[in-house]
């Protein structure tokens, strides 16, 4: 409830909700909703249904650490340029609330100003088809954008005719892909993803080349710090939609730390880099690549992780007595097996429904005329038995002188 000028005890408490609910096309359909506070500020929250965010609020507890343990040192402040992060201090790891309900839900801060990788990748597509498109006196034609493809789409769309001519039978298992024909197929999408997707757009938004240069510096030092702390915590799935990109000030946010302490390497497609580091990433780390300021900060936070050893060690002991994260690969691979008998019962259970659709369609536009026709051929015999019954009543019925 609000009121009370955020009550008593000086916080901020919800005066209402505004606005309606956004369901997100994600896996687990999370919805989006704001809230007013007591401080008259607007707060969006992001409600996630069947997980447990306790892992993900610990992780947070470990980047504000870290962060801390950045802030304090005293060589990091040294290295850290004016400007470097628009004002912010050097180098840091960004973050989000996180607020654990019961172990299958719980509220994550939305953060505002960032944008996923695969949105600026769908941008750049989408826009390229545009300008591909056929024109009517030098403006395009009027006709719906097509559809951007996901990346494993177009990933199996060229590895499915090149493991063809391979000779690869098709549901042939992974591990029968032979090495040259993924790696031939990964040279090709590499070569068809542009490399300027984030320069671009990091420097497209700067006001002028200072602001462009301080938001590619920015960049570095985020990507060297979520890096290596992501290294650390064995953090994998960073896929395009969990890892944001801030274009006003260049630096990176990462989601959903579901898959840490490599529990990426016992997913059925391992997961074997240390951290994600694409072309295009490397592409706006500046002239230098990842030689420059990027390795310069990585070693620097590598080398405050270690000194600090001790307080983080004690911070991930809480994982230990309290696991929050699935040590074990049993009950990943249970799940992983339930889930696709669940798949499999489903699916077998819809095709013997598809199937009995058009029987059942047959059998009941028969079964009214069948109907009809019993209940006449049956009218007669039911006339005769009640005109039976009161002839054999006259005459005694027909257990007359029975004992």
């Amino acid at each position: 409830g609000g009121g009370g000028g955020g009550g008593g005890g000086g916080g901020v408490c919800i005066d209402r909700l505004e606005g309606g609910i956004v369901v997100l096309r994600t896996k687990t359909r999370p919805k989006r909703f704001g809230l007013r506070g007591t401080d008259g500020s607007a707060y969006s929250y992001l409600l996630k249904g069947r997980e447990d965010l306790h892992l993900d609020a610990r992780i947070m507890q470990l980047l504000r650490t870290v962060n801390g343990l950045l802030r304090a040192d005293r060589a990091v402040r040294a290295a850290s340029p004016t400007g470097l992060m628009h004002g912010s201090a050097g180098l840091r790891a960004r973050h989000y609330a996180v607020l654990p309900l019961s172990e299958r839900s719980g509220l994550i801060r939305w953060v505002e100003g960032v944008t996923p990788l695969y949105s600026l990748y769908e941008a750049r597509l989408s826009h390229a088809a545009a300008q591909a498109a056929p024109r009517e006196g030098g403006r395009p034609q009027a006709a719906s954008p097509p559809e951007t493809p996901r990346p494993a789409d177009t990933f199996y769309a060229k590895l499915t005719p090149a493991l063809h001519k391979a000779g690869v039978p098709a549901g042939a298992p992974r591990r029968a892909w032979p090495h040259g024909v993924l790696r031939s197929v990964l040279l090709e999408l590499m070569r068809e993803t542009p490399r300027d997707l984030i320069a671009h757009e990091l420097w497209g938004r700067a006001a002028n080349a200072a602001a462009g240069w301080a938001s590619s510096r920015a960049y570095a030092a985020s990507a060297a710090t979520n890096s290596m702390v992501g290294y650390v915590v064995g953090l994998g799935d960073r896929h395009l939609d969990n890892v944001l990109l801030d274009l006003s000030s260049g630096e990176l946010l990462h989601i959903d730390y579901n898959v840490c302490f490599e529990k990426g390497l016992r997913l059925k497609v391992a997961e074997t880099v240390p951290f994600r580091m694409t072309p295009a990433m490397v592409s706006a780390l500046g002239p230098w690549g990842v030689d420059g300021p990027f390795t310069s900060a990585c070693v620097a936070v590598l080398r405050v992780l270690r000194s600090a050893r001790e307080p983080i060690l004690a911070l991930l002991e809480a994982f230990v007595y309290e696991p929050l994260a699935e040590w074990g690969a049993d009950r990943l691979l249970h799940e992983q097996r339930r889930e696709a008998e669940v798949s499999v019962s489903l699916t077998l259970a819809a095709s013997r429904v598809d199937e009995l659709v058009a029987p059942l369609a047959h059998w009941r536009a028969e079964l009214s005329p069948a109907v009809g026709r019993l209940t006449t051929a049956i009218g007669p015999l039911l006339d005769a038995n009640d005109s039976r019954g009161p002839a054999e009543a006259r005459r005694g019925g027909p257990s007359a002188g029975a004992p």
